[in-house]
């Protein structure tokens, strides 16, 4: 997909240490909550070779976010969505949520149910998973933070299952 100097395609190794030196301070405080210690660039790249389908989100030759969809089995009925994003999506809003929004149809038409776990301190992760129609579900602590799993269900007949 390329329109307006905005590309998606599969992620490749070095996207890990582009995305890492421009991640949002939000995302990396997410990170560093849920996986102390571990160096971003390593936690993307880790993101990526464990994930069914990565993509990486470009900005005019610049990455501006990473995001993978993780499946316990490949016929299964659940996958978890991940992202992280870098300051280089704050110029593209629009389009950084019609290509998100796409992703999730995407997704959704492989799992019939996805999950996400957001850190919620995480205003804009917040607004963005309402935006894509995930519902809240289980609340979890890491390293003292509240996570919230937002959970999305594939439409049946035009309503939620």
């Amino acid at each position: 997909m390329s329109k307006n100097n905005i590309v998606l395609r599969k992620f490749l190794p070095p996207d890990a240490d582009k995305l890492a030196q421009t991640l949002r301070a939000e995302d990396r405080r997410e990170l560093a909550a849920s996986h102390p210690g571990r160096e971003p660039s390593i936690l993307i790249d880790s993101f990526a070779q464990v994930s069914r389908c990565a993509f990486t989100l470009l900005h005019q030759g610049k990455v501006a976010a990473v995001c993978g969809l993780v499946a316990p089995c490949l016929l299964g009925v659940r996958a978890q969505v991940w992202l992280l994003t870098g300051g280089e999506v704050e110029e593209i809003p629009k389009s950084f949520f019609a290509c998100m929004r796409g992703l999730v149809v995407h997704f959704s038409g492989e799992y019939p149910e996805l999950f996400v776990w957001v850190d919620s301190r995480y205003a804009r992760a917040l607004r963005l998973v309402g935006r894509l129609n995930f519902t809240a579900g289980r609340i979890l602590m890491a390293s003292g933070v509240t996570f919230i799993e937002f959970i999305f269900r594939r439409k049946k007949n035009g309503r939620s299952y």
